[in-house]
């Protein structure tokens, strides 16, 4: 006769299926800040959320449901500028390869903080495999990113750095990077492997308009380091300035990091 699955936690039965995204990392999300409203960009956000669902092949909500249940973890707070994190949490079978036949969807919110606006950042010592088929989707498997600020901070950086296996640059742990030289705005091209922010994405718009040339491709650190200015990027900092790489005394803040950085903030409605 076969047994049904029994499950225990610290010595107790646990009667209620436990999720997919528990056992395996299976699962998506999102953060932007809420400044008294969506951020412009949220299509973003939810196109990404929707591409990586899609991947992993876990149901999500209709977009209706997401934007409802927003709005009701915003009407429980206490502030309307919050730091909002939405996850689509993987269920069904618990058998590694199997496919997930429901989901549940996570909205947390908590009080917006705007980060230190200068940062040091160090590299990394672990490398980035850029042909994984996980690193252009905002999964529940982030251990390499965990393991990568513990780090940095461990050696007295705010942020680490990646370089990926060939020894191009791709990405900090949470933010993409870029660096200027006269007017050239440079960053790691996608296929060196990293996530393609959405902040990212505004900024070269922006760069553009200012009559920056964009060049993204593989770089080594070197680039970097000769560079006349460089900051981080995502969705919940905006941007931060370099000061220090490694260590590496960067440039000083110059009034044309500071036209990016305006240029940024009037977009994305904080200013």
């Amino acid at each position: 006769m076969e047994m049904d699955e029994l499950i225990l936690i610290d010595g107790n039965i646990v009667k209620e299926p436990l999720t997919r995204s528990l056992f395996f990392g299976e699962g998506v999300f999102e953060t932007f800040r809420w400044n008294n409203q969506l951020p412009s960009h949220f299509n973003k956000h939810l196109e990404r959320l929707r591409n990586g669902s899609e991947l992993l092949r876990i149901p999500i909500p209709a977009r209706e449901t997401i934007l409802k249940q927003i709005d009701y973890a915003v009407s429980l707070s206490d502030t309307n500028d919050l730091y909002i994190k939405l996850a689509i949490i993987s269920k069904g079978d618990r058998i590694f390869f199997k496919t997930p036949d429901e989901s549940s969807l996570l909205v947390m919110t908590r009080d917006y903080i705007q980060s230190r606006d200068i940062v040091s950042i160090c590299v990394l010592s672990h490398k980035r495999n850029p042909e994984s088929i996980l690193i252009r989707h905002k999964t529940f498997n982030y251990l390499e990113n965990i393991l990568g600020r513990r780090e940095a901070i461990e050696k007295g950086y705010d942020e680490g750095l990646f370089l990926n296996t060939n020894d191009d640059l791709t990405e900090a742990t949470s933010s993409n990077i870029f660096w200027a030289r006269g007017k050239d705005l440079f960053t790691p091209a996608a296929e060196s492997g990293l996530l393609p922010g959405i902040t990212r994405e505004i900024i070269i718009e922006i760069a553009e308009n200012l009559g920056y040339k964009i060049n993204a491709r593989k770089f080594d650190l070197s680039y970097l380091l000769n560079s006349d200015f460089a900051f981080l990027t995502n969705s919940l900092i905006g941007m931060n300035y370099i000061e220090k790489v490694n260590k590496q005394v960067m440039p000083q803040i110059n009034k044309n990091y500071i036209n990016i950085r305006e240029e940024l903030f009037i977009k994305l409605g904080w200013l």
